[in-house]
């Protein structure tokens, strides 16, 4: 499958660089890739064991997905579950 990826960079330590990203129903054809910074500087994700996507879709049921680390290019991936966009609303 080929997948949209969202590029996403985020600041530990900056709260406005959050983003907000539209999907349609049914859409699992989106990867995300997590940069994450420290004051602007990389952020190593050598000591980072695992991570997970936590959401709570609007009929109040959560997901927990594992996410990718990946040390190699010190980011973090995501692929979209199709439980992500089962429901229409706002996670």
């Amino acid at each position: 499958m080929n997948y949209s990826i969202f590029r996403i960079h985020l600041d530990l330590h900056n709260t406005g660089s959050q983003v907000h990203i539209r999907l349609n129903r049914g859409d699992t054809a989106r990867k995300f890739v997590f940069y994450f910074t420290e004051d602007g500087t990389a952020y190593g994700l050598d000591g980072v064991a695992g991570c997970l996507f936590t959401a709570t879709k609007p009929d109040d049921n959560a997901i927990i997905h594992e996410c990718d680390v990946d040390k190699v290019n010190n980011v973090i991936e995501y692929t979209v579950g199709e439980q992500v966009t089962a429901i229409e609303g706002t996670l």
